[in-house]
């Protein structure tokens, strides 16, 4: 069985005025196909550094990151910019929708930016399987909470990419709605065969289908 996500000593440090923060100390974690991935951890552990690290918003100082397969500490720019417009996508806590723009062209906007042929078409039948289709001509400030995420969710989907990364997605909803996203965004990622990479610190959030990753003090455990 391969493996979707390898890590080997990743480690990845800041300057904080004249003083050197060492945020991860040397993560190691394999992920194996058709699992999801849980990172857990208290606030100022490192799980968004991590996060972005994975998602090819940032890079480590040193080790060894594989996604699918491919070598991302290697790879070229152009290379991790396909990558990351095909095969990610990413739920945030504050939903980071386009105000200006109605629902159907905040999700229509992936196909938009990387120019898929039909992406209104495809935005449309996204938010229909999330339950919007009454909402595609709505702005984000006329939506619930919850709405809004869903309609996070949906654009998060639109390439049918093979790894989401969700950061804290129901950090902002309360309890009955952040369990009716966190349903949905685990179906809609098995309906499309996709790999959840989770950041929480709530543990009620993880399935029998996850492994999970720990991280404390920079260094991750993985159970």
């Amino acid at each position: 069985m391969s493996n979707v996500i390898e890590l080997k000593e990743l480690r990845k440090s800041f300057m904080m005025g004249k003083s050197k923060v060492d945020v991860l100390k040397g993560v190691n974690c394999v992920l194996p196909r058709g699992k999801n991935l849980v990172i857990l951890g208290p606030s100022g552990s490192g799980k968004s550094t991590l996060l972005n690290i994975l998602s090819l918003i940032d890079e480590p100082d040193s080790g060894e990151l594989y996604l699918m397969e491919v070598d991302m500490i290697k790879a070229s720019r152009g290379e991790k910019q396909k990558f990351r417009e095909r095969s990610t996508g990413f739920i945030f806590q504050s939903f980071h929708l386009v105000p200006e723009l109605t629902v159907l062209k905040n999700v229509a906007l992936p196909g938009k930016l990387s120019g898929y042929p039909n992406s209104k078409g495809r935005a449309q039948e996204i938010l229909e399987r999330v339950g919007l289709a009454n909402r595609l001509t709505h702005r984000p400030s006329q939506l619930s909470g919850g709405e809004r995420q869903r309609v996070a969710v949906a654009r998060a989907l639109f390439h049918k990419p093979a790894l989401i990364f969700a950061d804290e997605p129901t950090g902002n909803l309360d309890h009955e709605t952040g369990q009716e996203v966190m349903t949905l965004i685990r179906e809609t990622c098995e309906e499309n065969d996709s790999h959840l990479i989770l950041v929480t610190h709530n543990k009620g959030l993880i399935e029998e289908n996850d492994c999970v990753l720990s991280l404390e003090n920079g260094k991750g455990v993985v159970s």
